[in-house]
């Protein structure tokens, strides 16, 4: 196995997994736009004193126009929806829904990337982490003490936010291959702040001014470790290893989100959901399971 990619891999679902948790934590107190558009404006800045550091600054045309598609499509409303998923579910069940990205991924990378097709141990993953995901939905599971579902809202807002998130990393691994990685993240989340930032001064919510500074630990954690390191980590992943590969840290997310979120917001993890888990990542296994000694070897 290819250390470099291995270590890429842990770093990313490290960051994602304890970013759920942050962005859980940091949802008790902000409102979803009003966590969202902190988030990516003040990483925006990061990136921005970032560039001006390293004195380089992204003048293609094409890398504009595709980073901010993938930005859009793959973080500012996949971050909306989940944020409004962690308002139903606990973060260990949305780290246990994003697991679903190979699975989708593979999916879409069917269709649109040659050289990323189905095959027959790829459509048992699929089949697998269907019922897994099912067998939590049937349970009316949320992952929160005393609190069962009385709709699907976490688990379909979670679903959209892997089915936007998988879909982007397919776009970017077919247009964006030749980009430079450090302006594509940084373009990714300025185009994420950009689209979020009228959504957020319609809604109004400016009452952030009046939370106590101790409550911005988790948002500063969330889009340092999440927003800045994270898409730096995958869009890296993507370029060198592909789309499929960088779905492979959905074997550590919700493991991450799982552990820290008992440990730091007292979720539960029923029986229920330790088998929809055991299932869905089973699931990816058999879809990723070629590419660990393909790609990875």
């Amino acid at each position: 196995m290819n250390p470099d990619s291995l270590i890429r891999i842990l770093l990313l679902g490290f960051a994602h997994g304890s970013a759920i948790v942050a962005s859980r934590a940091g949802l008790q107190v902000f409102a979803v736009l009003t966590w969202n558009w902190l988030n990516f404006s003040i990483a925006s800045m990061v990136f921005l004193v970032t560039l001006l550091i390293s004195r380089s600054w992204p003048t293609q045309k094409g890398i504009w126009v595709h980073g901010s598609v993938w930005g859009i499509t793959g973080v500012a409303l996949p971050s909306i929806l989940i944020a409004f998923s962690l308002n139903h579910q606990s973060s260990g069940l949305t780290g246990v829904m994003i697991a679903m990205a190979p699975v989708i991924t593979c999916v879409v990378a069917h269709y649109f990337l040659p050289d990323e097709r189905l095959t027959l141990s790829k459509i048992v993953g699929i089949s697998l982490s269907i019922v897994g995901v099912l067998i939590i939905a049937f349970k009316k599971e949320t992952g929160l003490p005393g609190v069962s579902a009385n709709n699907l809202t976490g688990l379909v807002a979670s679903f959209l936010a892997v089915l936007l998130g998988s879909s982007s990393n397919v776009y970017a691994r077919r247009f964006m291959q030749n980009f430079n990685v450090l302006h594509a993240a940084s373009i990714r989340t300025f185009a994420s702040a950009a689209a979020i930032t009228p959504f957020f001064i319609l809604s109004g919510n400016f009452d952030f001014l009046q939370i106590s500074p101790s409550h911005y630990s988790p948002l500063i954690y969330a889009l340092l470790i999440g927003t800045f390191s994270g898409n730096i980590i995958i869009f890296s992943i993507v370029k060198k290893y592909g789309a499929t590969t960088a779905s492979m840290a959905a074997y550590i997310i919700p493991i991450v989100a799982i552990i820290l979120g008992m440990l730091t917001l007292k979720e539960e993890f029923t029986s229920s959901i330790a088998l929809g888990t055991t299932l869905i990542l089973l699931g990816v296994y058999f879809v990723l399971r070629k590419l660990t000694s393909k790609a990875l070897g």
